[in-house]
């Protein structure tokens, strides 16, 4: 087995340190552990409308909640990249049932997320801040690779 290069070691570690330092120095602000095998957060965090779910998430204050059709809305207007209120009801509908059937119970299954099927409330788990953190830095350490991801030859 191969040793990691030291660009590798240097990313690593300043990913380790960075996440470590988020909220601040009091640790009451720091994005408590994540409680999920590494394994299961990157396969959930490989999904661009897991993730869409997760910031939304984690932007709302923690007694607050949404719903499966504002975050469909919300969701659909950035991958159609127009305001919210814009989107056509087919573009919803789209969004609307891949989080209903696939994300939005892996999301729940891990605790990332708790979502009153009945009510219909989706609001903040125990993770979703940690995981909003890393998918952060994640972003940002990737800047400028989108280009390349989406569409390049």
């Amino acid at each position: 087995m191969a040793d990691d290069s030291p660009s590798d070691q240097n990313w690593s570690s300043a990913l380790r340190r960075r996440f470590a330092s988020l909220g601040g120095t009091d640790q009451a602000d720091t994005p408590g552990p994540v409680h999920i095998p590494a394994g299961t957060v990157c396969e959930l965090i490989s999904n661009a409308r897991r993730r869409a779910v997760i910031k939304r998430l984690s932007a709302l204050d923690e007694e607050e909640a949404t719903t499966l059709g504002e975050l469909a809305r919300r969701i659909a207007g950035k991958e159609y990249d127009i305001p919210p209120e814009q989107v056509s009801q087919n573009q919803r509908k789209s969004v609307y049932i891949s989080l209903r059937q696939n994300h939005l119970p892996k999301l729940a299954e891990t605790e990332i997320v708790v979502w009153d099927k009945r009510g219909g409330d989706i609001s903040r788990a125990r993770s979703v801040d940690a995981i909003a953190a890393l998918i952060g830095l994640i972003e940002e350490a990737c800047e400028g690779s989108e280009e390349n991801e989406e569409g390049g030859p």
